[in-house]
């Protein structure tokens, strides 16, 4: 059986940076956050730096000097795209992100409905991001999250469905 060579690792952490471009009512995106990425980030958070961006294909717009946003499954995904890039930003903890986005994205048709309910789940407090996303921070944030799914090659590349995993621990990939 071939195993790869791979250098011991040292007492520092390796960490992946692992960006998720994404769509708050898209099913796939569904599938991937709550079937495995969230296993994967809860099993291996300390060799990971996640960051998540809500916005997928999403068109931002300027009308009347105010930014608008066209997504792909309606004006919902665009308010639960800005719910989520709020609470991006005003949850500092990752698994506590990632477990918040995960419990919305399990049913996103009512936004704040399913903030609400994911905020209490989490010890977390939805009202500020509730104002963020009413607000211009939330269109901001979405702005932003526009800029780096547009600066990367998401659109362009197919996915990468990967099936076997390097495993941390042991430093060897699993048989198959």
């Amino acid at each position: 059986m071939y195993e790869p060579y791979l250098p011991e690792p040292d007492n520092a952490i390796e960490r992946v940076r692992v960006e998720v471009y994404y769509e708050a009512l898209c099913p796939d995106s569904k599938y991937f956050i709550i079937y495995q990425l969230l296993t994967v980030f809860e099993e291996f958070q300390n060799h990971i730096i996640l960051d998540l961006i809500p916005y997928g294909k999403a068109e931002t717009l300027v009308v009347d000097g105010k930014l608008q946003f066209h997504c792909q499954h309606g004006e919902t995904e665009c308010y639960a795209n800005k719910i989520h890039a709020c609470v991006i930003d005003h949850v500092n903890n990752p698994v506590k992100q990632l477990k918040y986005i995960a419990c919305m994205i399990k049913d996103n048709m009512i936004p704040d409905v399913a903030g609400e309910k994911c905020g209490q789940e989490q010890g977390i407090d939805f009202k500020p991001i509730s104002q963020c996303a009413k607000g211009d921070k939330g269109s901001i944030m979405t702005e932003t999250t526009d800029l780096s799914t547009s600066a990367s090659s998401m659109m362009e590349t197919s996915p990468i469905y990967v099936s076997a995993v390097y495993h941390l621990i042991s430093h060897k990939l699993p048989l198959t």
